[in-house]
């Protein structure tokens, strides 16, 4: 009877896309910070380094992000997490951060994202 968004509010659930892009985020933070050894997923993410001659005015993102070349490659779960930690880590300093302050910044991220 009442329309599914409007019972997700009252009861405060967030929506299945938000909790699988959180629990995407969370285990690619976890693998970045150590927690949890997977060698492939590190692997692919690969840390944006500026050269001396960028300005400080210029917002580099924190992983560097293959430019997709198809649909697929672009909702790829790596490339999605990579866009979705880039997001978290212009409001988050994911180097110092608890897990507790990620998944709640993650959680802010993603559902203003969707």
């Amino acid at each position: 009877m009442y329309p599914s968004l409007f019972v997700i509010g009252m009861v405060g659930y967030c929506k299945l896309e938000v909790r699988r892009d959180v629990g995407l985020v969370k285990l690619i933070f976890k693998v970045w910070r150590g927690w949890v050894h997977l060698p492939e997923v590190l692997s692919a993410l690969q840390l944006c380094v500026p050269s001396g001659r960028v300005s400080t005015r210029r917002h580099l993102p924190l992983f560097r992000l293959q430019t997709p070349r198809t649909n697929i490659l672009r909702f790829a779960p790596a490339s999605r997490a990579i866009r979705l930690l880039n997001t978290i880590s212009q409001n988050l300093d994911i180097f110092i951060c608890n897990l507790s302050e990620f998944t709640e910044m993650a959680h802010k991220c993603i559902e203003i994202n969707c």
